[in-house]
């Protein structure tokens, strides 16, 4: 009964099959110990108090117990280990509040104040754990702010002014907003930065409230669980990169809320945003709408009209899309599509030894997500959200296992799903509590011990040695533009395999092997004697640099052409280590025959073999690890 005696067993706080409370610990231990559940409180926060701020002030103590990857600088390491040390230690101290929100209510989540405290505590610790990230904005993003430079300035939607238009990003949605607001006068880096945060802080809020509607109480297993899976380093990394994927996450939650609510119009203009966001929707507009159309006794008429309701919309944004693709660009498909997806096969799922199912594989083995994948067979597929949300996880799996990855660290594709996964593991999770009692709670707190440690340790790796920051890219450019300056070069270009930072700064005119600023080599990227052709005939630019191994360079070999050899010479940056390549080289011809101050010529006999750039103008210190 609701209000008769309370019994034994609940006073010892012993969970019973069909009973979904979990554990009382203070209880419990106020039986054994004689310790007060107020006590056990008391002493928790006040833990927690010590050891964050113990960790801000000196968080030495826990920074060197991390282990450091071969291929990173000590001193980067150190940095990094430092700063996820002490964002540790402020989440410590977000956690306080929320410790008492739950001892005052327990598990009643539906108190407004404890939504407040439980909302303002995700919003601070996903704030707090990107302290480390905070200056990394990763070069793709700013081949997107290159177009948004141009298209604002009015020299129309290219890569570099004067060049012809070709769709170097894949992210329309993102462009037209990073536009707008640089139009009204915002840096585009920074309010890209922003704006990511802002939507990532956005996408955990929403879950949550997902959540929150979905399960009338959650217990303190199943809260810490949640909140370390939100703040999963790949989440952390991605969702704030600059790219789109914090707003994809977003759009993600957005539409499971909007199956919680029975609203098929809001589910079908967030699907109808995500076509202009990602090119992969369309598996995720066909997975939601076979989702939603199957939640009815079957019948073929009202299948297919629920098919249409959740469909028609999205499908006829993506002919808008492919019309304007092709009158301007003269295209169906992105630059981005020929470099990553041309060799993409739906075969590759049927091959669980491919370098999809790899990826996959990796990614809940690093993040130790394979620990929940048990849970997820208990979800209810009957609730409309649930399904939906399942439907997503499952096409986004799909497009990664068909385009067989990324070579992006930290799982970039997988990486928007973390907050939908937090919706299917809490509505799991009371199931596993109740086929298994203390048992299932004893787990849950083994598994986020794992996540959280498995989560800083990529932090703090990801931290030290960052994928492809904007800023040394822009400052490579830079460097190539200054040494083009003191040989009085006119027009000086660059070959180079990451075009993002250099487009951005428009420093140097760029010749990208890495295809996404360039339709042909896109297109022939491995293809040598169209590589040669087109470098060593019909361009020629003046300095090549990157490496032996990547994109252009690695398939097609043109460096292994006899025409390298007779027009292009080794150059070389002294005390550089971001200016160091297979690939650095300068053209013969335009070199003088006498070296302007801060440049060494190697010769043989009267020729020159090589270049030696003694020192920079203009990038002497410079802080190379954002």
């Amino acid at each position: 009964m609701k209000n008769g005696p309370i019994s034994r067993k609940r006073q010892l706080g012993i969970i019973g099959v069909g009973d979904y409370t979990p554990i009382r610990i203070g209880k419990g231990i106020n039986m054994l110990f004689g310790i007060s559940r107020n006590k056990i409180f008391a002493l928790l926060s006040c833990s927690l108090l010590i050891f964050g701020w113990e960790i801000c002030l000196h968080p030495e103590l826990i920074a060197n117990r991390f282990a450091m990857l071969p291929q990173t600088n000590i001193t980067d390491f150190k940095l990094a280990s430092m700063t996820v040390t002490v964002s540790l230690g402020l989440v410590f101290l977000c956690l306080i509040p929320l410790i008492l929100a739950r001892w005052c209510y327990f598990d009643n989540i539906n108190q407004p104040v404890y939504q407040l405290i439980l909302g303002l505590t995700v919003a601070c610790s996903y704030l707090a754990m990107q302290k480390p990230l905070f200056n990394w904005i990763i070069d793709d993003a700013a081949i997107t702010f290159a177009y948004v430079q141009n298209f604002v300035n009015g020299y129309g939607l290219v890569l570099f002014p004067g060049h012809v238009p070709e769709e170097g990003y894949s992210d329309t949605s993102w462009l037209l907003l990073l536009s707008a607001m640089n139009y009204f006068g915002a840096d585009i880096p920074y309010s890209a930065k922003m704006l990511s945060i802002v939507l990532g802080v956005a996408a955990l809020g929403l879950a949550w409230i997902v959540v929150i509607y979905h399960t009338q109480k959650i217990s303190v297993y199943l809260l810490a669980l949640l909140l370390v899976l939100g703040l999963q380093a790949p989440f952390l990394i991605w969702s704030a990169s600059g790219l789109e994927h914090g707003m994809q996450a977003f759009l993600f939650v957005c539409i499971v809320r909007a199956a919680q609510l029975n609203s098929w119009r809001w589910m079908t203009f967030c699907l109808s945003i995500l076509i202009l966001t990602r090119p992969e929707t369309p598996l995720i507009v066909i997975g939601c709408a076979l989702a939603f159309a199957s939640g009815e006794t079957f019948r073929y008429s009202t299948f297919i009209i629920n098919c249409l309701k959740i469909g028609l919309l999205p499908f006829m944004v993506l002919i808008v899309l492919l019309v304007f693709r092709f009158s301007y660009f003269g295209e169906l498909f992105t630059n981005p599509y020929y470099v990553k997806a041309v060799d993409a096969s739906f075969l590759k799922i049927l091959n669980p030894f491919g370098s999809g199912w790899g990826y996959v594989f990796d990614w809940l083995s690093s993040t130790a997500l394979y620990l929940v994948l048990p849970l997820l067979p208990l979800v209810n597929l009957r609730n409309p959200a649930i399904r939906i949300a399942a439907s997503i996880v499952v096409s986004q799996l799909i497009f990664v296992i068909y385009a067989g990855g990324d070579w992006m660290g930290q799982y970039r594709f997988l990486a928007p799903l973390l907050p939908v996964l937090m919706i299917l593991v809490a509505d799991a999770v009371p199931r596993f509590c109740h086929a298994f009692g203390q048992k299932a709670n004893l787990t849950l707190l083994l598994i986020t011990v794992l996540m959280f440690v498995d989560e800083t340790k990529a932090l703090v790796n990801f931290s030290a040695l960052p994928t492809t920051p904007m800023s040394v890219v822009a400052t490579i450019g830079q460097e190539f533009a200054n040494v083009a300056k003191r040989l009085s070069i006119a027009h000086p270009t660059l070959a180079h395999h990451d075009a993002g930072g250099a487009a951005y700064n428009a420093t140097i005119d760029l010749i990208d092997l890495g295809g996404l600023g360039s339709k042909a080599i896109a297109k022939h990227m491995s293809d040598r004697e169209f590589m040669t052709k087109l470098l060593f005939v019909d361009i020629k630019p003046t300095f090549i640099f990157g490496s032996q191994q990547a994109f252009a360079a690695g398939l097609s070999k043109f460096y292994q052409d006899p025409r390298f050899a007779e027009q292009y010479i080794p150059l070389t940056f002294s005390n550089k280590t971001y200016m160091q390549a297979d690939l650095s080289h300068i053209r013969k011809d335009i070199l003088p025959k006498i070296a302007p101050p801060g440049i060494d010529y190697e010769r043989n006999a009267d020729k020159i073999i090589a270049v030696r750039v003694e020192e920079s103008y203009f990038a002497k210190h410079i802080d190379m690890q954002y």
